[in-house]
């Protein structure tokens, strides 16, 4: 049955949500699509709107493939000084970035499309805006989805990309010329190195002092971990950006990887842009099982859009999150409190949540597996635990939907988006 909360396309593939914007009164929602199959397949972009983030329209497709390749993930900005040339003051463009993917190369070059009624989109005739083909000096074979930001430090515009296992930093005045102003290694701040994918950058306040986020996805070896999280995954990390580049504080460094979902469904995630708020949505999907589950006319779902602050625990900064949409009432919503030593069932006979004085612990019963691969017998896809940060009982609140699970534990600082 289909998630009645959970965006998801009424028919085709989904995956990345990309250039999620407010503009024209309207919350966007850009994703990967195929629509000719349940399976991933050439990369379009779909496109939904919403008033209130709960309730979505399907658009026409946004983006189909070209000459460049797929259209692989990106972002979008509102170009509301006409910078671009592609709009007005009075009526500002909409720009779309994206990795154009070819397989053939394989070249991952950086494009841009806009439009001024925001459901229309042209392509730019001078694409790609950032080459890289395999015969260039410095060629990166991962390259690719663009986040971008408007730059309150130096003016101009920000693109946060993933490039193999660093993070790259490109800057525009005019979002057509871009120069690359600076990088960051995870792997060498405290955080996992390996394969990084769909980058984000936004600021927070917290004890009265901004900080910027880095919010990144990966896929790495599980051997190389002892957490025993799965291979894609999500991290942060939070410091400082100069306009140029990003720089971890020191308290980030020593506590490791941190983590914004200790669930195994939540992936590729990054905030809305053109919102005086950081609002959060992902897919909830994971890469190891979605194409063995069984699907007919769809495959793929989103989570609800998350506020997200930054807030001081016992073990340092960390990101705490809540449900973000206008009416909370026509959600399935659960709300109790857990002290240390208590277990309950979220869902019954499908999905557990475990209170521990240094824990929280998520239990997805083993008949999960019943209707996918054999694969999943390992506990790693049926027990998550994430470490608390506070003392004493545990808030929780619980979204139950048709066929996944949003748990927020410690008010929103231990999140498990959990399929069932």
């Amino acid at each position: 049955m289909r998630n009645r909360y959970h965006f998801s396309a009424k028919k085709g593939w989904i995956n990345d949500p990309n250039g999620m914007i407010f503009a024209g009164g309207k919350y966007h929602l850009f994703y990967q699509y195929y629509p000719d199959d349940i399976k991933w397949g050439p990369m379009h972009w779909g496109h939904a709107t919403s008033c209130n983030l709960s309730d979505w329209d399907e658009q026409e497709t946004a983006l189909f493939p070209d000459d460049l390749g797929m259209i692989f993930s990106g972002s979008a900005i509102l170009d509301t000084e006409n910078v671009s040339g592609f709009g007005s003051k009075e009526k500002p463009a909409m720009v779309l970035m994206y990795t154009s993917h070819d397989n053939e190369g394989p070249t991952e070059q950086q494009s841009i499309a806009y439009s001024t009624d925001y459901i229309h989109f042209e392509k730019y005739e001078g694409n790609p805006v950032i080459k890289n083909t395999p015969e260039m000096s410095g060629y990166k074979k991962d390259f690719r989805d663009p986040k971008i930001v408007k730059n309150t430090v130096i003016g101009g515009f920000t693109a946060v990309f993933a490039s193999g296992d660093k993070i790259e930093f490109y800057h525009s005045d005019d979002l057509k010329n871009w120069e690359k102003t600076g990088e960051f290694l995870p792997g060498e701040n405290g955080g996992f190195g390996e394969l990084c994918e769909c980058p984000d950058l936004f600021s927070l306040e917290c004890d009265g002092k901004t900080y910027y986020v880095l919010l990144m996805s990966q896929a790495i070896d599980t051997s190389k971990r002892d957490d025993g999280h799965l291979k894609f995954f999500m991290q942060y990390f939070y410091g400082d950006f100069d306009g140029k580049t990003f720089t971890a504080s020191e308290g980030c460094k020593k506590s490791g990887p941190l983590y914004p979902d200790f669930g195994p469904d939540n992936y590729a995630a990054v905030t809305f842009a053109n919102m005086r708020e950081a609002v959060m949505l992902g897919w909830a999907e994971n890469w190891d099982y979605v194409n063995d589950t069984i699907a007919t006319d769809y495959q793929g779902a989103m989570t609800l859009p998350r506020k997200v602050s930054l807030v001081e625990t016992k073990e340092g900064k960390r990101l705490c999150f809540e449900v973000y949409v206008s009416d909370k009432t026509s959600l399935d919503v659960r709300k109790f409190s857990l002290n240390p030593g208590e277990k309950r069932e979220v869902v019954a006979g499908k999905l557990s949540l475990e209170v521990t004085g240094d824990e929280i612990i998520v239990t997805r019963d083993k008949a999960f597996p019943a209707h996918v691969s054999g694969k999943l017998d390992e506990d790693a896809f049926h027990i998550f635990k994430s470490k608390r940060f506070i003392d004493g009982s545990s808030d929780v609140e619980v979204i139950v939907d048709e066929g996944l699970v949003e748990i927020f534990a410690d008010g929103g600082l231990n999140v498990f988006t959990c399929r069932i």
